[in-house]
């Protein structure tokens, strides 16, 4: 059980992001922040961003598919490259 104070603060983190509290994503958004670290959240970030998406592009991808987060970070990279050298 997290503390209070790590709750608190990954609940207001997903309010912010703009998660509708009455939807299920918004549970699974706050699960999915508890169970990866800043750290781990700002490496995925940078594998996005080495295929050329902003930061609000993964912000709006999290927001309608809050898993796509946890993938390991070379299955990002093999599914990207797959949609961008691929298929085009």
């Amino acid at each position: 059980m997290s503390n209070v104070v790590t709750f608190r603060r990954i609940v207001e983190e997903v309010d912010k992001m703009g998660f509708n509290p009455c939807k299920l994503n918004f549970v699974l958004a706050i699960h999915l922040l508890k169970s990866i670290s800043k750290s781990t959240w700002g490496k995925k970030v940078e594998v996005y961003k080495k295929w050329g998406w902003s930061e609000d592009e993964i912000l709006e991808a999290f927001g309608k598919h809050p898993v796509f987060i946890i993938v390991s970070e070379n299955k990002i990279m093999r599914v990207v490259d797959f949609f961008v050298n691929k298929i085009g």
